[in-house]
């Protein structure tokens, strides 16, 4: 009989969590609601200058932006200096103008009273203009604009702006500095919800009229040549160099006021020019040379019809509506041979989508930051919020454009610099549509169209417009109420701390009572009578504090054969007894009952007591005992095996079907028989044979999966740590899958609503988290950081090696991408959310913590050579770095991570240039790894 042993195990359940976003976790806007107001800035600066008349007509004073000259001549762009004289036409002046009204405003001061010591044009690096706001993502495009610097009394205050504004005040605190001063009162501002004055129609004789109208020397209004400076039309081809010059005059009795001019091809809008200044009776005022319409419509050989819009948006009030429009056909020769198109399979395709928490891909509000659609009027203001999602599995690289709509015409048109697959973008709280469009009440179109000018090659553009109906009353409105703060759920009263006994096996074991005729043996077996029967039976503390010494009791037919006493045992630990040799010798043949009692004297005070007794039937046989049955040779499959199940896996990644499905095609059988020869590749075995369970599920049993495994866990939490316990284990409901040790068996239990190539990828995560758990269970310290990021980089490197695996195996690249600028921005964001969180996630700490430990560690130094020079680690590497990471202690584990992440800021640089240095350059779109593969192909040593 061997002595009593206790062993040092995993707690009865260990959760390893994995929290692998979906791809579309992070939705970026393309730009703020306050830089988005004209498409584009003019090539060169437009010109006014006046009709030919009869009659000479005395030249007009000259306006801030537009100076009468025959003949354009750009205005140079001042350099900045410490301070700034304003010339008449520069653009800044009227932005200027703006800014020092709006501080004049906030400090109840003159308008003359701050000091412009700053006026420049800069160009910001990105749509944030310079003043990003904490946790909003903005388009990184360069967006020229300006800076101003205002001071009143010492205090310098600074406005941003992009090229046409208006200007806005850059500041996280308002400064209220008391000024003594006589000045007159400023009228009261309209606010929200306060009716504006009726606007009274203006007499036929003082009204304008805008008309496309050729300045002289121009063959129109409307020049479409293929050099620029050109007066008159000249041949153009498609793909070629295009030149457009626009021109319009005010024919009307009265200034103008800013109007739009717009461009239409093929019925499509391309361009915007908009009037910054009003234009006087009898000028013209033009556009010359703009030459990125390729970059707007897709146009091939033959006829299309250009048409030029004064006044698109109907802004200003006429004496002729009619007269607005002028159009000509342009036919376009021949150009380059069109690119092939590739494959359906491996096409973007753009369509409307939901941002974070929103009921409608398109919102148009009465209130900022509004997730679903409220009234609005024509007093107050109007907020419109758009998303746009990449839902194909390639990305779209080419820019594309975003048009939204108004009773059929353009309000505004947005430039997106292309989506990666499975990626969003947004605009939120655009509030410019007053500005745009003259409102009136009454039922209106809103209308998204994506990509008009067919720019993207899609799988389909029967999803591209999207389109409702808008009521708009007047007067004040009623806004929808916020949302109640949430009542907080009462945490419920933790049970009090006490240990709780039970009979249960470590890993590999049967049950926590097994009898067998050989000795060591983990499952029952045949017993004959006249042969030693040998005895084991292991012990678990499953509850939450230590239990002191009890007895375990032995009954055999009712009657009582042994009791054993039991040392104390830790909460979490295992207790067994091995090989116990006292049963009767010459037991009669036929059936038995042998019930193990454990406490049975209750002197040990627990949590519960239902689970202190195993009882089960052993039967007796004759002698002598029949042959043993041998011991399952391993399943060893062949290359043609591993290929047949592998020849699943391209249907699998070219598939956006959720694996699970209650009314179309269920995935998970082919799901398992890919993963079956994948691990079978990585390690020789097979995964079905290992003692593990796969649970690929829908969601809603997925949650109540984690219901019922947190209130049973919470049942032995001590008190000190019960909230923390409970916070945790249903942190797991944010995961996409997630792996747990339950006594004597691992559980893989996996969110199936997803593609199948996302589950795949968690499937190899988890079975990392399981492999550790197998060999070195001790390792594990629940709601450890350090520990916790170990974990996940053991994982993150199991993923690797499985995929990589399969890709030397099968001779395919599946995480190959294309250098584009989507893509290293894509690499950029990520790492700068690894940054934001690492020192609350253990996911996002343990990637940055591989990387470290293979370019930082000295007995790694194979490994990093490898990672310099091939830009990333093979089979042979990703298996030893991942049994070196498990091997280690719990203790040894949790130095070696923090000294790692000691180095990350001085080789955080080398680490994104090694990411971006795996996207390959030309790359065509039919070879685009899988989207739910890049982080592994990227992000992953």
């Amino acid at each position: 009989m061997r002595p009593l042993v206790w062993l040092a195990s995993a707690i009865a359940l260990y959760i390893a969590g994995c929290t692998l976003p979906p791809a579309t976790v992070t939705p970026t806007p393309i730009s703020p609601p306050a830089t988005v107001a004209p498409v584009s800035t003019p090539t060169f600066s437009p010109t006014a200058t006046p009709l030919p008349t009869p009659a000479p007509t005395p030249m007009p004073t000259p306006t801030p932006t537009w100076t009468p000259i025959p003949t354009p001549a750009p205005t140079p762009r001042p350099s900045a200096t410490p301070t700034w004289t304003p010339t008449p036409a520069d653009p800044r002046v009227r932005l200027l103008q703006t800014a020092r009204r709006d501080l004049a405003e906030r400090l109840r001061i003159p308008e003359d009273g701050a000091i412009v010591l700053q006026a420049e044009a800069v160009d910001w690096p990105d749509a944030s203009l310079g003043c990003p706001e904490p946790g909003k993502a903005y388009a990184q495009v360069v967006t020229p604009g300006y800076r101003f610097i205002l001071v009143v009394q010492g205090q310098r205050y600074a406005y941003h702006s992009d090229r046409t504004g208006p200007p806005f005040w850059c500041s996280r605190v308002s400064p209220t500095p008391t000024v003594t001063t006589t000045r007159t009162p400023l009228p009261t501002p309209l606010v929200a919800g306060t009716p504006r004055p009726a606007q009274t129609p203006l007499p036929p004789g003082q009204r304008a009229n805008l008309v496309p109208r050729a300045p002289r020397g121009w063959q129109s209004p409307l020049v479409v040549a293929s050099t620029p400076e050109s007066a008159e039309d000249s041949p153009v081809a498609a793909g070629g160099p295009v030149y457009v010059s626009v021109a319009g005059a005010n024919t009307g009795a009265a200034p103008a006021g800013i109007f739009y001019l717009d461009l239409l091809v093929d019925g499509v809008p391309v361009m915007r020019w908009w009037s910054e200044e009003s234009l006087a009776p009898n000028f013209t005022r033009w556009w010359r040379d703009w030459g990125d319409l390729p970059n707007r419509i897709r146009l091939g050989p033959g006829p299309h019809v250009f048409t030029l819009i004064a006044d698109a948006t109907n802004l200003v009030d006429e004496t002729n509506k009619a007269d607005n429009t002028f159009s000509k056909t342009v036919v376009f020769g021949p150009g380059a041979a069109p690119t092939a198109t590739p494959s359906s399979a491996k096409l973007p395709n753009l369509a409307p989508a939901k941002i974070e928490g929103a009921q409608a891909p398109l919102i148009i509000s009465g209130a900022a930051g509004a997730l679903s659609d409220s009234p609005v009027s024509v007093d107050g203001p109007v907020y419109v919020t758009w998303g746009v999602t990449n839902a194909g599995l390639v990305s779209a690289p080419q820019p594309f454009w975003v048009h939204l709509y108004w009773d059929g015409a353009l309000a505004d048109m947005w430039r997106v610099d292309g989506i990666l697959a499975l990626r969003n973008t947004m605009l939120r709280d655009w509030d410019r549509l007053p500005t745009r469009m003259r409102m009136q009440p009454g039922t209106h179109k809103l209308k998204l169209v994506i990509d008009p000018g067919n720019l993207a090659t899609e799988s389909t553009r029967e999803d591209n417009v999207l389109e409702k109906d808008v009521t708009v009353g007047s007067g004040p409105v009623a806004l929808p109420a916020p949302t109640p703060t949430p009542t907080p759920t009462p945490t419920p009263t933790p049970p009090a701390a006490l240990p709780n006994l039970t009979i249960a096996g470590p890993l590999e074991w049967q049950s926590g009572l097994v009898v067998s005729s050989r000795k060591s043996a983990r499952q029952d077996g045949p017993i004959a009578s006249g042969v030693p029967a040998y005895l084991s039976w292991s012990v678990y503390n499953a509850g939450s504090v230590e239990a002191p010494p009890f007895s375990a009791s032995l009954y055999l037919d009712g009657a009582l054969v042994q009791t054993w006493p039991v040392p104390s045992l830790k909460p979490g630990f295992y207790q067994w007894l091995e090989d116990w040799e006292g049963l009767p010798f010459l037991l009669p043949q036929g059936p038995h009952r042998l019930r193990l009692v454990l406490n049975g004297d209750g002197k040990v005070v627990e949590s519960r007591r239902d689970d202190n007794a195993l009882e089960k039937t052993v039967v007796w046989g004759t002698s002598p005992l029949p042959t043993p049955t041998p011991t399952p040779t391993p399943t060893a499959y062949t290359d043609a095996q591993v290929r047949s199940r592998l020849d699943k896996l391209p249907g699998l990644l070219l598939t956006l079907d959720n694996t699970v499905s209650r009314t179309g095609r269920d995935y998970r059988p082919d799901v398992q028989e890919v993963f079956e020869a994948a691990y079978y590749i990585v390690t020789g075995r097979s995964f079905r044979e290992e003692n593990q369970e796969t649970l690929v599920l829908f969601n809603s049993e997925y949650d109540a999966f984690v219901d019922r495994m947190c209130a049973e866990r919470l049942e032995w939490t001590p008190i000190e740590s019960y909230v923390t316990t409970r916070d945790q284990c249903y942190r797991t409901l944010q995961f996409q899958g997630f792996h747990s040790r339950l006594q004597d068996k691992s559980r893989l239990i996996i969110r199936g609503e997803r593609p199948p190539a996302d589950v795949l990828r968690t499937l190899a995560h988890e079975t990392g988290h399981m492999r550790q758990s197998f060999t070195n269970p001790a390792q594990d310290v629940p709601g450890d950081l350090e520990n916790g990021a170990l974990h996940e980089a053991q994982a993150f490197t199991y993923e690797a090696l499985v995929v990589r695996s399969l890709e030397d195996y099968l001779k395919v690249r599946m995480t190959e991408y294309p250098d584009t600028a989507g893509y290293r921005r894509f690499v950029d964001e990520r790492f700068d959310d690894l940054l934001r969180n690492m020192n609350a996630d253990e996911h996002d700490r343990g990637r940055l913590f591989l990387w470290l430990s293979v370019l930082d560690d000295p007995n790694l130094s194979a490994h990093r050579r490898e990672l310099l020079a091939s830009g990333s680690l093979g089979k042979a590497s990703l298996t030893d770095l991942y049994e070196r990471l498990v091997r280690m202690s719990a203790a040894e584990g949790k130095g070696y991570v923090a000294a790692r992440l000691a180095r990350l800021d001085a080789l955080l640089p080398q680490i994104r240039d090694l990411a971006k240095r795996r996207l390959t350059q030309g790359l065509p779109i039919e070879r685009e790894g899988n989207p739910y593969l890049r982080v592994v192909g990227l992000l992953t040593p």
